[in-house]
């Protein structure tokens, strides 16, 4: 598989531009032409108006006439199933056909190295079972030096990443498995409130808040199970996506991204083991504890002082 190029998802909605610049970032990488391709599109939700039912049709217009692949297979669904259940279907028949995948969403832009670090690491750490997942997206974090290299840690970005057989087939299923994690006590509650047996609930099922994304199973999945992931030292995919229509959870000022992107960045030194690089997990830790912190706050305030600020 390896010397062949690599099996690369794509998971698509009704936008049919972020798809458009989705793909062509794709295709500046060289492997790109000997990879497959499977594109995954979500269908309109029930009731769906007009402008939403076009943009659908659009996006499969768009993945249909892609080139620049060894093999192209759009797989659109006529109605809508959602984050979660779209996810876990998709991968439960994508892992029948390939034994590791690239995934991607359509609105992120990956840089013209980000297949070649993948190969990489797929051949160094693929079959491991102490490796979650390999992250091309990593948050910018100042103390971080841009040295050509990656590291493992508990967890980073799940923007775009590798995904194995092996770390998919062992994946827990049950809702109470994440509900009793610490910190989600709201969810266990929410469930008994609504007289849902969270015990035997299969996540698939599960619409709560709490759980509907499926990068946040994956995370918490890793965590819980002291996984480790794979991540670059300096981002090789931007989210394009934010205060995008349809995008979930990302409005307003995006305090993750400075704006950073060097489609140019190559991942050159990869780890000689697998183990925690534990400087980097600690600077992670204050990012997250006391940078981001501050940026939300930050980005509170400003917006604060915009409805404050008299219109003229």
């Amino acid at each position: 598989m390896h010397e062949n190029g690599l099996n690369i998802v794509v998971f698509a909605y009704k936008r049919p531009d972020s798809l458009e610049r989705c793909l062509a970032a794709l295709q500046e990488n060289k492997l790109s032409g000997i990879s497959k391709l499977v594109i995954c599109i979500d269908g309109p939700k029930e009731n769906a108006l007009e402008n939403d039912i076009n943009g659908f049709k659009k996006t499969v217009e768009v993945a249909k006439n892609i080139q620049g692949f060894a093999e192209v297979n759009v797989w659109a669904n006529k109605t809508n199933l959602g984050l979660v259940q779209q996810f876990f279907l998709k991968f439960d028949a994508l892992f029948e056909l390939a034994d590791e995948w690239v995934v991607v969403e359509d609105d992120i832009i990956v840089g013209h190295f980000f297949l070649d670090y993948m190969q990489e690491a797929f051949r160094r750490f693929g079959q491991n079972t102490k490796v979650s997942l390999i992250h091309a997206y990593t948050y910018y974090i100042s103390t971080f030096k841009k040295e050509n290299s990656c590291f493992f840690a508990v967890g980073s970005g799940n923007k775009a990443f590798g995904i194995t057989k092996t770390f998919w087939k062992n994946l827990e299923r049950k809702a109470s498995y994440y509900a009793e994690m610490p910190g989600n006590h709201l969810l266990k509650e929410e469930l008994i409130k609504k007289k849902i047996n969270y015990s035997s609930l299969n996540i698939e099922e599960l619409r709560s808040d709490k759980l509907k994304a499926w990068d946040v199973i994956l995370s918490m999945y890793t965590k819980r199970e002291k996984l480790l992931c794979l991540s670059p030292d300096f981002t090789l995919a931007k989210d394009a996506g934010w205060n995008r229509t349809d995008a979930s959870n990302t409005f307003g000022e995006n305090v993750y991204d400075t704006g950073e992107f060097d489609a140019d960045y190559r991942i050159k030194i990869f780890p000689s083991e697998v183990a925690a690089d534990k400087r980097k997990e600690k600077q992670i830790k204050f990012y997250f504890k006391y940078t981001l912190r501050l940026k939300f706050l930050e980005s509170r305030i400003k917006k604060n002082l915009k409805r404050l600020k008299p219109s003229r």
